[in-house]
C-alpha cells in the first residue's frame, strides 16, 4: 500500500493523528486540513465552473458550531452551515475522487468502497434536504442512520452527523492517500 501513498499531504510527526472525539468543532485542525487539501484537489482537478474554498467552508462551519452569538441571532444557522458544508460533494463527488486520485478504489472494488462512497452521497443528500428546509426528508436520514427520532433536528444531532462525515472522510484518506510517521 505504500506505493500508492500521495505524497500531496505526506504527515509529519504528530500530523493528524488525533481521533476526533465530541463535536465538529472539536475535530482537529490538521484533520481538517488533510481532508479539506484532498477535496481542494478533486475540485480543482474537476474544473467545477464554482470557485470553492474547501478550507474556507471547513473553518466557517467550525467557528459557527463554536460561536453562540451567530446561532442565537441566526435561526437559519444549521441549513446557513450545510448550504456550505455541501459545496465539496455537488457535482459528480465519485467520479471527481476517482479522477484526481486515481489509487482510491471504485465502488464496484467491493463492499467497503461501495459503502464510503454510499455513506458520501446519503451525507451530502441530508446536508441537501436540510438546506433546502425538506425537514421531514432530513429528519428520515437522522432516523435511518442514527435510530434518533426527532421532530426537529437538534443542534447535538446535526453536530454529530457533520462530524462523523468529516471522521468518515479522514479514515478513507489515510487508508488510501497518505502514510502518518
Amino acid at each position: 500500500m505504500d506505493e500508492l501513498q500521495d505524497d500531496l499531504l505526506k504527515v509529519k510527526k504528530g500530523y493528524g493523528v488525533q481521533s476526533s472525539t465530541g463535536a465538529f468543532s472539536d475535530v482537529p485542525e490538521k484533520n481538517v486540513e488533510v481532508i479539506a487539501g484532498y477535496l481542494q484537489l478533486v475540485i480543482d482537478v474537476t474544473n467545477r465552473k464554482k470557485e470553492i474554498d474547501v478550507l474556507k467552508i471547513f473553518k466557517n462551519a467550525r467557528l459557527i458550531f463554536s460561536d453562540s452569538y451567530i446561532k442565537q441571532n441566526d435561526v437559519l444557522w444549521k441549513e446557513h452551515v450545510a448550504g456550505t458544508l455541501r459545496e465539496p460533494f455537488d457535482g459528480q463527488f465519485e467520479s471527481g475522487m476517482q479522477r484526481a486520485l486515481k489509487h482510491l478504489p471504485k465502488r464496484d472494488n467491493g463492499d467497503e468502497p461501495a459503502l464510503f462512497y454510499n455513506e458520501m452521497q446519503s451525507g451530502k443528500k441530508f446536508l441537501n434536504d436540510l438546506a433546502h428546509q425538506r425537514y421531514e426528508e432530513a429528519l428520515k436520514y437522522v432516523k435511518d442512520k442514527y435510530s434518533i427520532e426527532e421532530t426537529e433536528l437538534s443542534e447535538e444531532t446535526f453536530n454529530k452527523i457533520c462530524k462523523d462525515l468529516m471522521d468518515r472522510l479522514y479514515a478513507w484518506f489515510l487508508k488510501y492517500c497518505y502514510k502518518e510517521t
